[in-house]
């Protein structure tokens, strides 16, 4: 049994994820559904059992109460509808998009770029040194000498990706994605993966320190 919020005078309440809660009658409740990976595959999540069964009651709760779906995609309506196929007529596919209020920011060059990088590398989890993830070297250098290899070579190209790191962001599919440009298209192309450590990372961190 969820509360029920007192949104008298309210026309449209907008849910980011499956809400835990009722709406007043005359309130249109719209839920922004961005995956169902906690019903589908929840292995890749933390707190595996709780978040799905939030996840799924929650949802439940809302379809039951009638409300809308602005789904981000078309894979997640037909999730959706794959455990709820009733709610078909009232769930749509809403991409998500870039809002006109950003730009591109030319105040940065580009050869800043090895620089920011060298001074936030990820060097300060215990999980990190012990599988590898910095480079062991023998001397300052030898580690001045692999960085000046790797990073100030003229022409500096790299694909980035910013996220948790998580199962769930599929690193490891993109991974395997960038050793196939590498050895087909570009062997000097570089990743550069932003963002902390998550849970049940030390996989892809193995496979970040081979690559």
């Amino acid at each position: 049994m969820y509360v029920t919020l007192d949104t008298e005078g309210v026309d449209i309440f907008i849910a980011q994820t499956p809400y835990p809660a009722k709406v007043s009658p005359q309130t249109a409740f719209v839920v922004r559904y961005h995956d169902a990976l906690p019903l589908f595959m929840p292995h890749t999540i933390s707190d595996k059992a709780l978040h799905q069964a939030t996840h799924f009651y929650a949802l439940m709760s809302n379809v039951k109460s009638g409300a809308h779906f602005a789904c981000v995609s078309e894979a997640t309506r037909s999730d959706l509808l794959k455990v709820f196929p009733d709610v078909g007529e009232r769930a749509v596919t809403i991409h998500n998009m870039v809002s006109h209020h950003y730009y591109l920011d030319e105040s940065s060059p580009a050869e800043r770029i090895p620089g920011i990088i060298r001074s936030r590398l990820y060097g300060g989890d215990p999980d990190a040194k012990d599988l590898g993830l910095m480079p062991k070297f023998l001397s300052l250098r030898e580690q001045e000498s692999f960085y000046r290899r790797n990073l100030q070579a003229d022409g500096f190209r790299y694909l980035i990706v910013v996220s948790t790191i998580e199962p769930r962001k599929n690193h490891s599919r993109l991974i395997a994605a960038w050793e196939v440009l590498k050895a087909e298209l570009d062997p000097k192309l570089k990743l550069v993966v932003v963002g902390t450590l998550g849970w049940d990372y030390k996989e892809l961190i193995k496979a970040c320190a081979h690559g």
